[in-house]
């Protein structure tokens, strides 16, 4: 049975090492095993210094003692915990900076393709633990939880002042979801827009001309490519709607133009609707409409 210090980061203990050499560290992101199976913890092993791993026994317990619109990962112990989807709800609806990886038997894989394509977890980790697929577990959802920040904030203004900003952000989620919808309809048209392509036959004359033919589709790659290198520097950014010529959206849908059939451009305008539909998810959760 461990003890309360050995469910706290294990690095905690250890002095930072000197050297003028050393590396600078990325900010330690906290990593909460929910389980009360004690045995999981000395699995997990070392995980990292970017960790600061913690055992919590319960889902309960980690509501009762983290606190809303933080940010962490979230190693949950799924072993016959059912309805997994009312449990994966609760968690999110604490935190939406909350990313989980689902721990669980390997002959249960099947049981969490849905929740991956729903983006509920970011991945699942057979039991018993393998490191390095844990450790990719943990790279997958640090992206994640930097993608939520950068959308959402870092959440430690998330409650200061609820009921003063109620009608400002309900006005947001509003305008959000109209993006949303927006973003989610030019991705159909611009999918629809490619199955039509595929089916269209070229007229005899253009098969006329492979030698021009050739350099104005390794112009239009070239082009394609610089567009989606900076619709991922936009996302970076932030600018997903705006500057309206500069914006993500703005460049994944000419990128789109240019080539309906390049995939980095509809998976990144995918994206774009995922994250804009996530902000417009955890306002709304979080603030309710004012009764004025």
């Amino acid at each position: 049975m461990p003890t309360q210090a050995s469910k706290l980061d294990p690095a905690a203990a250890r002095p930072p090492e000197q050297g003028a050499s050393a590396p600078v560290k990325r900010q330690k992101l906290p990593a909460l095993l929910v389980t009360s199976d004690d045995s999981l913890w000395t699995q997990i092993g070392a995980i990292g210094d970017q960790w600061a791993p913690r055992q919590i026994d319960s889902v309960d317990d980690l509501i009762a003692t983290t606190q809303a619109g933080h940010s962490a990962v979230i190693l949950w112990d799924a072993r016959g915990q059912t309805p997994a989807a009312a449990v994966l709800s609760r968690i999110q609806m604490h935190s939406d900076r909350f990313v989980i990886v689902a721990l669980d038997a390997a002959d249960n894989a099947a049981a969490w393709e849905a929740p991956l394509q729903h983006r509920q977890i970011v991945g699942h980790v057979s039991l018993p633990i393998v490191l390095d697929a844990l450790i990719g577990a943990l790279d997958r959802a640090r992206e994640e939880i930097n993608a939520r920040v950068a959308l959402l904030g870092d959440g430690s203004g998330a409650t200061a002042h609820p009921a003063r900003d109620r009608r400002k952000v309900t006005g947001k989620s509003v305008a959000l979801a109209a993006c949303v919808l927006g973003v989610c309809a030019a991705a159909l048209i611009f999918f629809r827009h490619h199955d039509s392509t595929v089916a269209v036959k070229p007229k005899p004359a253009e098969a006329s001309v492979p030698q021009h033919s050739d350099r104005a589709t390794a112009s239009a790659d070239e082009k394609v490519d610089l567009l989606i290198e900076r619709a991922q520097q936009a996302m970076l950014d932030r600018h997903y709607l705006d500057p309206a010529e500069g914006s993500a959206l703005a460049l994944y849908r000419n990128a789109l133009l240019l080539d309906p059939t390049r995939g980095e451009a509809s998976q990144g305008l995918q994206r774009l609707a995922e994250i804009l539909f996530a902000k417009v998810i955890s306002r709304t959760l979080t603030f309710t409409p004012s009764a004025e």
